[in-house]
Parts: C-alpha cells; sequence; structure tokens
C-alpha cells in the first residue's frame, strides 16, 4: 500500500531534532459542537469521528474514508479509497516545543523548505477551526514513485508547549478535491 508521506520528518523526526522546547496554546480549546458552524455542503463531505484520546486531539474524517493503524505514525491515519495507486490520506502529529507558535512556524518553514527544496511553501494562509484555534495552512508538492503528490500542512498551537501538525496529502490530479475535504476534516479538529 503507498500512503503518501506527508513528509516524512515533518510527521516526525526533524520536528523533534529541529525545535528546542517554550510557549504554548494562545487559548484553552473547549470541546464544542465541532460541526455546528460548518457549512451544509462540509457537513455533507465528512464521515465517523477519529478520537485520539491518548493524543489529545479528535476531526471529523472525510466521508467514505476509512481509519487505519501506520507503521509510521503515532496516531492513526484516515485513508481515502485507492486511485492509481495512492491512498490520500490525513495524518496528525504532535510535537513539543518550547518557542512561541509564531517562532514555531518559521523554524517549521525553514525546515519544510529543505524537504521540498524544488517547490518550497507555495501557499501560507491562515486557517481557524470550528472551537476558535487560528493556525496556518501551507501547500507542497513533491515527487514520488513520478507521481506529482500535493499536501497540505496545517500547523497549530496546543496546550503548553505542544504544537500540532496536520498533514493531508493525494495526488495532483485528486488535490482539488481532497483540498475540500481536508479544509472541512480540519476545521472539526478538537484539541484538549
Amino acid at each position: 500500500m503507498k500512503v503518501p508521506n506527508v513528509i516524512g520528518a515533518l510527521a516526525g523526526t526533524f520536528w523533534l531534532a529541529a525545535l528546542v522546547v517554550l510557549a504554548g496554546c494562545e487559548r484553552p480549546v473547549e470541546e464544542a459542537n465541532d460541526r455546528a458552524h460548518l457549512s451544509s455542503h462540509e457537513r455533507q463531505l465528512l464521515g465517523p469521528k477519529l478520537d485520539e484520546r491518548s493524543g489529545g486531539f479528535s476531526y471529523y474524517i472525510p466521508r467514505n474514508w476509512e481509519i487505519i493503524d501506520v507503521e509510521d505514525s503515532a496516531y492513526r491515519v484516515a485513508i481515502g479509497p485507492r486511485r492509481n495507486g495512492y491512498l490520500a490520506n490525513i495524518r496528525v502529529s504532535r510535537e513539543s516545543a518550547q518557542v512561541n507558535f509564531s517562532y514555531y512556524l518559521q523554524l517549521a518553514r525553514r525546515e519544510l523548505g529543505e524537504q521540498f527544496m524544488s517547490t518550497g511553501v507555495e501557499e501560507d494562509d491562515s486557517f481557524t477551526t470550528v472551537a476558535g484555534v487560528k493556525g496556518r495552512r501551507w501547500i507542497t508538492h513533491t515527487l514520488q514513485a513520478g507521481e506529482r503528490v500535493w499536501h497540505a500542512h496545517y500547523l497549530f498551537p496546543g496546550p503548553g508547549n505542544v504544537k500540532f501538525v496536520v498533514s493531508a496529502s493525494a495526488t495532483q490530479s485528486d488535490a482539488r478535491k481532497v483540498a475540500e475535504m481536508s479544509d472541512a476534516a480540519v476545521k472539526t479538529l478538537i484539541i484538549r
């Protein structure tokens, strides 16, 4: 099974090695009706809830996707239907970083640029969950097994020194559809 790896390092090692740990969540997040503020179209895009209590987060995965365990991921991964040998996916990583969120973004962007030397961050937008957590959404591309792969990286502050990276990946041909579904899914992210 080919599951495009978000950035390998982004979902693990480089974050731990590159970041030294200081600030925290800009505001506490309460458990809320995590789908109430979505449009009816966005609600129709979503399926069951993936709740990772040990990771301190939950979100609704896209409709008709599955939740699976993946060896290189600390948390379960949401995967879409197989297309052209690839599975669109959404992964979450949780990092500890004793730096404020703004500085964390600077460090992460530099590391991400080194990982994606050919493209770097192509889009950089603010992104807010229905619970009011404000973060960033970065779009990048890679070439995997001869296929251009689209990635959206959503970065959020968590409680204390915790930072969350939610990464969605799909082949370029599925990028528009998966972008719409991943935006709706990540809007429902609840951080505890």
